[in-house]
């Protein structure tokens, strides 16, 4: 394990590459930051990235589709009355809180 050499004790000091690089490394797999050669590593690393990348687009789109299939269509929501909107929103936001919690505390 490679240890960040941090001066600062800010966010800048940590988005600077002498930080942000060994943390990135850390976070690899054990497989891929043993390859033996370099090309086994770029098909190790591509495939890692590419299955959180999927990981979190899956997630994100299964929440916009239980978000959007909760939701009346504009002509219905005309037909319906106002005093139905506050409980409706609120049903939204922990619908919201539900579903995106996953995706905020990700990676």
């Amino acid at each position: 394990m490679v240890q960040p050499w941090l001066t600062m004790q800010s966010k800048f000091g940590e988005r600077a590459f002498s930080h942000a690089g060994p943390v990135a490394w850390n976070r690899l797999p054990e497989t891929i930051r043993q390859a033996q050669t370099q090309t086994r590593f770029k098909k190790l690393l591509k495939t890692f990235l590419f299955t959180e990348f999927l990981s979190l687009f899956l997630t994100v789109m299964s929440a916009v589709l239980v978000f959007v299939s909760g939701h009346k269509t504009f002509v219905d929501a005309d037909d319906d009355a106002d005093a139905d909107d506050a409980d409706d929103d609120d049903d939204d936001d922990d619908m919201v809180k539900q579903y995106c919690q996953p995706i905020v505390n990700h990676g």
